[in-house]
């Protein structure tokens, strides 16, 4: 029977120190078996603040390089061994008895392999944790922005990645996680290699459970369980390299999970939306120059600002 002290906690940071000690204080009053905090190469104040705050009852990782979600979460879970791995964002704050919650539904199904908590914004509004695959059809939607009208409508059909059935006080299997927060099986997470590391950030967790279902592990949601997610504390620090680093990992998705005509379709309806964007924002320097280099993307003329590689030519 599995408990709060066969889970290894890791906390993955880059420049939100501060969040990150109040994340890890959140972690240890669940009682947990170990607490890691993860500093994806921040090269700030974080070393300080980090040793000085948690240092008694956490173990700190300082990283050479900054090896985004993936690859910092990959690193933060070779440093266990317990048969649970928690993986949060610097921006949660878990709710008391969320993790003993979510490892409950592990003692029920023993195929379960991912759980995630029922998320709020710091303000208490409920916020998606339960997403869908995402495919092509559902790319197309997002860009022509028909997912904020599912949302409105409560309708899947209209959907892009949040799934509007299975959030709110639902608990039970879902499709895909939201990233922000995950319980994950050991086991499962070495069964398909961990995170795939071409991503740097965005499409990442969606990758991740697409292999696992293909091995026949499930996906849950636990509305028992609960975490506040401050969103978008990371990627508010610079929303255009953010936008640029989403659609090169939409990219890479297309190219590992979609056949020609899909690609073809998320090429031209990529470029489509965002221009849309960019005359929808005409007056907003800022917007503009955010959506000028998420075509640029796809058009060739944007350079990646993926800080491990540089960007290749091949858009389809």
């Amino acid at each position: 029977m599995l408990n709060t002290d066969d889970v290894d906690v890791v906390i993955l940071t880059y420049r939100t120190s501060r969040l990150a000690i109040d994340a890890a204080h959140s972690a240890l009053d669940n009682n947990p078996g170990s607490i890691t905090v993860v500093d994806n190469f921040s090269q700030d104040e974080s070393s300080v603040l980090l040793k000085k705050e948690i240092g008694p009852f956490a173990r700190i990782i300082f990283l050479d390089q900054n090896y985004g979600f993936g690859g910092g979460n990959n690193r933060g879970a070779q440093s266990g061994s317990r048969p649970l791995l928690l993986l949060m964002n610097a921006d949660i704050k878990l709710y008391p008895d969320a993790l003993l919650n979510m490892v409950k539904v592990f003692n029920t199904d023993e195929r379960a392999g991912v759980v995630v908590p029922a998320l709020n914004y710091p303000d208490q509004r409920m916020q998606p944790s339960a997403y869908l695959f995402i495919r092509p059809l559902r790319i197309i939607k997002i860009m022509m922005g028909l997912d904020k009208l599912a949302e409105k409508l409560n309708c899947n059909f209209l959907a892009g990645n949040v799934d509007c059935l299975h959030n709110n006080d639902y608990s039970g299997p879902i499709e895909s996680p939201y990233g922000s927060c995950m319980l994950i099986r050991r086991r499962a997470f070495e069964d398909v290699g961990g995170f795939d590391e071409n991503f740097f950030i965005y499409c990442e967790e969606t990758d991740l459970a697409l292999r696992l279902t293909k091995k026949r592990w499930k996906i849950f949601r636990d509305a028992d369980a609960r975490a506040i997610h401050n969103h978008g504390a990371s990627a508010n620090q610079n929303p255009a390299n953010f936008y640029i680093l989403m659609q090169e990992s939409v990219r890479i998705y297309s190219k590992k999970h979609f056949n020609l005509l899909g690609r073809l379709a998320v090429f031209i309806f990529s470029i489509l939306g965002i221009a849309l964007r960019l005359v929808f924002f005409l007056g907003l320097h800022n917007k503009r120059m955010k959506y000028w280099a998420g075509l640029g993307v796809w058009l060739g003329w944007q350079k990646s600002v993926d800080p491990r590689k540089k960007a290749d030519s091949n858009v389809i």
